[in-house]
């Protein structure tokens, strides 16, 4: 491809001092020139061709810190769509659309059923209505958390449950109250059983290719061009590698290898036999420089770890507080071991609790191993106790964010339900975050959150509001941030958390030529009109991969 200039229009770098260019020139996949005209021309020199843009915006490629690429394919491609505010009845009626259409013996996959009916898929009765639904077909179907799951009883039995089954470490299979029987509904860990058999039966590398090519086609529409991939497998690490190493993967990849059994199913090797592997999937584009650790589960479940008790109920009892997937001394024994193989870690910690557990294992590692270059991560980053901030930047620690799911919606909602108001006025402190020095970096935990339109994030960040307008009112809007630096958490400030900051994050000399051209200027935009930026085209390592 023939080097070439971009001119005429609003380029925004999103470097450290948020400088604006007049232009900037491309050449073999990387920025060579950024600043004036003329000087841009003369780095390029006679033989370029010019793009004029016709005074549209410019900015870096987007990066998402938090996405399961994989399993956000696999839900665009082969599951059935079940939006989290169907009643009971109209989950049934998903579920029997979908046999209509799903050869017998095929599995139905689907999501995500609203958590707060718990009560009632927790019993025979409801298990029996699946099993009419789905006409004898395998059915999992996730919560919107997609911690958790309700299978029908022809799951159970491929999954070999059965009435003597024990719940598993960290899982809970669902029992009927009345009889001790189980419901099909399952609770963290315990997913793992139906997702084994449904992995098995449903997908093999062909089925995983096609995915990972499906998914990172509908990240390049929104203008996202790198991703850490937040919980992956050996199978999803050598897919990526090999669509790389054939020239034909549109972004980069930053895997985070699982470190120990998970609340969902993982195939292949785990922990420190997966770490001992990670070389073989580094490629140019697919970096395997993450471990990721679960330490707590949800709030909707009780599973997540607080400081602060739950509101009291009939189903948490009185002064709850969830609990740790691990203790300290394991924490720290692991994360040594993380350390030891060269990688970071990325920690889900949904609560506060569990956020201070994280930190309290960082802060014995360095107790005794002294200063490390490695950055860790504390993803959601949710519930944070302010004690905790200042001590995330003096341990260099990210506050890896998920500002799709911030705003009030149906999350908040769920989480408002179980936690007591105290607790959730500490919630989201992105302002307090970047006042610290904490680096932050967007993730959309796509597909948890259905989609990965970061600019929904963006605009989240800057009001606090649901940009849908669907649920009134902000959350914290104390916490809200500049435009500018909004981008730079899903930029600049997301590739400095993911370890590619001399590679990508902004338009400078020297990174990949990673860009967006957009309708309009988002820096400077209307700020409710941020979430309705359209992408033009999206370019990676100086190719157009996306046009609209």
């Amino acid at each position: 491809m023939r080097p070439y200039l971009l001119v005429n229009g609003i380029i925004q770098t999103c470097d450290v001092a948020g400088n604006r260019v007049d232009a900037f020139g491309v050449a073999d996949g990387r920025i060579v020139a950024a600043g004036s005209v003329e000087s841009a021309r003369k780095a390029l020199g006679a033989d370029h061709d010019v793009i004029d843009l016709d005074g549209r915006a410019v900015m870096p490629g987007l990066i998402d810190a938090h996405n399961h690429h994989a399993l956000g394919g696999r839900a665009d491609l082969f599951e059935t769509h079940v939006p989290p505010t169907a009643t009971y009845d109209e989950v049934l009626g998903y579920v029997r659309q979908a046999a209509e259409n799903t050869p017998p013996g095929k599995w139905i996959l689907g999501g995500a059923f609203d958590i707060g009916m718990a009560g009632r898929l927790n019993s025979e009765a409801a298990l029996a209505d699946l099993d009419v639904a789905s006409a004898g077909r395998p059915v999992v179907l996730r919560d919107l958390s997609y911690h958790n799951r309700w299978s029908n009883s022809a799951a159970m039995s491929a999954a070999g449950i059965t009435d003597n089954t024990p719940d598993p470490t960290n899982g809970t299979i669902g029992r009927d109250p009345a009889n001790g029987r189980p419901t099909g509904f399952m609770l963290e860990a315990a997913c793992a059983m139906v997702d084994a058999a449904m992995e098995h039966a449903t997908f093999d590398d062909a089925a995983n290719e096609r995915v990972a090519r499906h998914a990172v086609a509908i990240l390049n529409q929104y203008g996202i061009t790198a991703i850490q991939d937040a919980m992956t497998s050996f199978g999803m690490a050598q897919t990526a590698a090999s669509l790389d190493r054939a020239g034909e993967l549109n972004a980069w990849i930053v895997a985070s290898l699982l470190a120990h059994e998970s609340p969902a199913y993982i195939p292949g090797p785990i922990g420190q036999e997966l770490f001992a592997l990670k070389d073989q999937f580094r490629t140019g584009h697919v970096r395997p420089n993450f471990a990721k650790i679960f330490l707590d589960g949800v709030p909707m479940t009780g599973t997540a770890a607080m400081l602060e008790p739950y509101r009291a109920s009939a189903g948490f009892g009185c002064c709850y507080r969830g609990g740790a997937t691990m203790t300290l001394p394991q924490l720290s024994r692991l994360l040594a071991d993380i350390e030891k193989a060269g990688l970071a870690a990325k920690m889900h910690c949904a609560g506060d609790g569990a956020t201070r557990l994280a930190l309290d294992a960082i802060e014995v590692l360095r107790d005794f191993n002294g200063p490390s270059l490695l950055r860790h991560q504390i993803a959601h980053a949710s519930l944070i106790d302010g004690f905790d901030t200042e001590r995330m930047a003096r341990l260099n620690v990210t506050a890896e964010l998920s500002p799709m799911m911030w705003f009030p919606n149906v999350f908040e909602e769920s989480i408002r339900q179980v936690l007591e108001d105290a607790v959730l006025e500490k919630s989201f402190p992105v302002a307090d975050f970047l006042k610290a020095g904490v680096v932050i970096a967007g993730g959309s935990d796509w597909p948890v959150a259905p989609s990965p339109d970061p600019w929904v994030g963006i605009e989240g960040l800057v009001t606090r509001r649901d940009p849908s307008g669907t649920f009134p009112g902000a959350n914290r809007p104390d916490q809200a941030i500049t435009p500018l630096d909004a981008m730079r958490a899903f930029t600049l400030y997301a590739a400095r958390a993911i370890g590619l900051e001399e590679e990508i994050g902004s338009l400078e000399v020297g990174k990949s030529a990673d860009f967006v051209i957009l309708d309009h200027d988002v820096a400077t935009c209307p700020v409710d009109d941020i979430a309705d930026t359209r992408v033009l085209s999206t370019w990676f390592a100086g190719r157009k991969v996306y046009e609209r």
